[in-house]
């Protein structure tokens, strides 16, 4: 770690973390005993998103959303295989075709692995939505491309992805399926996939696991506008591109501009920990 800085020896490592994000094994940064410094501030989720994720946050912290935009998440209700399937096209179908939201704003996140996805079999539906990942072929399986091998996402598609794999990275709108009750990991995963939506949650979970996670809503069902919203209460793209504008002034002043602390910074309920020189 200490070759990769620009002055070894002389630089600080930052390492930015949130425990309770551990899907693979538990987390043992605490036990190197190095200096933390608690980001209890979340610029990403508007507060409806935040209320719904932390409901399954484990840890110790007490975060604070600063967003006051975003509508109230919706749980559909949705059986495992063909009916999860129907609900996320009807879901993308709405979100797309009424409320207009761009494709690109949108990311279908899943419990399972793509080689195991229901929708991801079925990723065409008609309305012209189409789920698309770069880095998997047809069957799901990778196709062991480097990150930077994986190619854009292209125009007009919705991006599909498992929810362990979309760690660090956040949508406008997000939709989580194929939940599965018997996953160790559901708590987790839930806290995961919710808190990568930064102003609308769907969540799609078999009866089992519908009051769980939360209130039964119907399709089409409608949340209290926002100053910003259309009148089925989704912002238009337009609002979401101010929307996303607004959201930088959080982190203007207080912080440096450059792309690695913003990225950061809109990470919640982490534990900031420093390598100070000498320490490696």
């Amino acid at each position: 770690l200490d070759l990769l800085l620009s002055e070894p020896g002389e630089d600080v490592f930052y390492l930015f973390h949130d425990p309770a994000q551990s899907m693979f094994r538990e987390d043992a940064t605490a036990t190197l005993e190095l200096r933390e410094f608690p980001i209890e501030d979340n610029c990403r989720n508007a507060r409806p998103i935040h209320a719904f994720a932390y409901r399954f946050y484990p840890g110790s912290l007490s975060p604070k959303p600063l967003r006051e935009d975003g509508r109230e998440p919706e749980v559909i209700e949705a059986e495992p295989g063909r009916p999860t399937v129907d609900a996320v096209r009807e879901i993308l179908g709405r979100l797309v075709h009424v409320e207009g939201v761009d494709r690109s704003q949108i990311a279908v996140l899943v419990g399972v692995s793509l080689a195991h996805s229901e929708v991801w079999k079925q990723r065409r539906f008609k309305g012209g939505l189409e789920l698309w990942n770069g880095g998997y072929d047809a069957a799901g399986e990778s196709l062991g491309l480097a990150a930077d091998r994986v190619p854009a996402q292209p125009p007009g598609k919705i991006a599909i992805e498992t929810i362990h794999r979309f760690k660090g990275l956040e949508r406008e709108v997000v939709v989580l399926a194929e939940l599965r009750p018997d996953d160790e990991k559901l708590e987790t995963r839930v806290y995961v996939g919710a808190t990568r939506a930064k102003h609308h949650l769907v969540v799609v979970v078999p009866a089992e696991l519908s009051h769980d996670v939360g209130k039964i809503s119907a399709y089409g069902h409608q949340s209290e506008a926002g100053p910003q919203s259309t009148a089925a209460g989704v912002p238009t793209s337009e609002s979401y591109r101010a929307s996303t504008r607004n959201m930088h002034y959080w982190h203007r002043k207080p912080v440096r501009q450059d792309a690695a602390w913003s990225r950061c910074l809109i990470f919640v309920g982490l534990r900031l920990t420093v390598f100070l020189p000498g320490s490696f």
